[in-house]
């Protein structure tokens, strides 16, 4: 065991408090073919509630990471997952005309969330004004880390091996959750 593992282990985390989650939460998303459906998870008390949109890897949903978004939930985030039209649950054939751009039209999923979080936060009973917008992180696994990474300024390679497009939003990376703690 090394010096870092060692402190890992005196890491103290508040006790778990009860949450709700609603879903779907269907977003209007003209010209994606598909409305947008969204989970959102909260903890039941609480205020000043950081927010984690959280992308999920491909083919998965927002039923996807109940265990994550339970953890984050009960520790005091409300946690926002979109269902991508890569999504084996809205069976998008392979050769649909939106499969190339779906990378694209993920990174536009996160950010219509962050533009109607008055929304998703009057989705939940107990949710409004709770939340703390201040403090806003967007989170990922696989493709969805991929997804998060662009929207904060990654950027993808044309086809030509160029420098792509830049979808990044601003949202001050690094400093959005920097104070908070478990």
């Amino acid at each position: 065991m090394n010096q870092s593992d060692i402190a890992m282990t005196d890491v103290s985390i508040n006790a778990p408090i009860s949450v709700v989650s609603v879903k779907p939460v269907v977003l209007a998303a003209p010209g994606r073919g598909e409305d947008l459906q969204v989970r959102v998870s909260a903890p039941v008390t609480g205020r000043e509630l950081p927010i984690i949109v959280f992308s999920h890897g491909f083919g998965l949903s927002l039923d996807s990471y109940a265990p994550l978004v339970d953890f984050w939930t009960a520790h005091g985030f409300v946690v926002m997952q979109p269902t991508h039209l890569d999504s084996r649950t809205l069976n998008l054939p392979a050769d649909d005309p939106r499969t190339p751009r779906i990378w694209r039209f993920r990174v536009e999923d996160m950010k219509r969330i962050l533009d109607r979080l008055d929304l998703l936060e009057a989705s939940v009973p107990g949710l409004s004004g709770r939340l703390d917008r201040s403090r806003i992180v967007a989170a990922g696994h696989s493709w969805g880390g991929q997804t998060a990474s662009m929207l904060l300024g990654a950027r993808v390679l044309d086809p030509e091996g160029g420098v792509g497009e830049d979808l990044w939003v601003e949202l001050n990376p690094g400093e959005v959750l920097t104070d908070y703690y478990f």
